[in-house]
């Protein structure tokens, strides 16, 4: 138990720099106008079909589907 706690902590501690970087990014959020999330959605699509990790997770949940799992 101690050592899942540890780890944790030592987990935050290590990612503290993203996790300041998403409070900022929740704040300039909240002061524009329109929705900043996903305004460049269309791109963010076709980033993810060039990915090849993503055609990967794609092809082996296909394959999970072909096979009845």
């Amino acid at each position: 138990m101690f050592g899942l706690t540890a780890f944790s902590i030592g987990l935050l501690f290590h990612a503290r720099h993203i996790i300041r970087g998403l409070r900022t990014l929740r704040i300039q959020q909240k002061t524009m106008p329109t929705p900043y999330t996903f305004m460049q959605i269309d791109e963010i699509r076709a980033a993810r079909n060039r990915w090849w990790l993503s055609r990967l997770f794609k092809w082996i949940a296909s394959w999970r589907k072909s096979s009845g799992a």
